[in-house]
């Protein structure tokens, strides 16, 4: 499995990449919206067959980088981005509470 290290601006808005595979490199069109640990699967991309005629398939995992130290005009950014209400995680299921808030809470 080959691990792609990818920026945060690239999960959000998606990307296309240049993957080394078996054949040389390939595109791999990276979804917006795309969460770190994804594997994302490239057909035929992956080794040969044994007996058989065809490739497998090349699994990539993407994995976000997140830098350790930022610029004072990069935490502002991002200061204001934690804001909107779509930087804010939404727990499965639809509840609003998690399992400690709805035994403590």
């Amino acid at each position: 499995m080959f691990v792609l290290d990818i920026n945060i601006a690239d999960a959000i808005l998606g990307i296309e990449a240049l993957v080394p595979t078996l054949q040389g490199r390939a595109k791999l069109k990276i979804e917006p919206g795309t969460q770190s640990g994804s594997i994302l699967r490239m057909k035929d991309k992956g080794i040969r067959h044994l007996n058989s005629y065809g490739r497998g398939d090349q699994l990539v995992q993407v994995n976000v980088f997140i830098p350790k130290k930022i610029s004072s005009k990069e935490k502002s950014i991002l200061k204001e981005l934690s804001k909107s209400e779509s930087f804010h995680p939404k727990n499965k299921g639809g509840r609003d509470k998690n399992f400690f808030d709805s035994i403590f809470g």
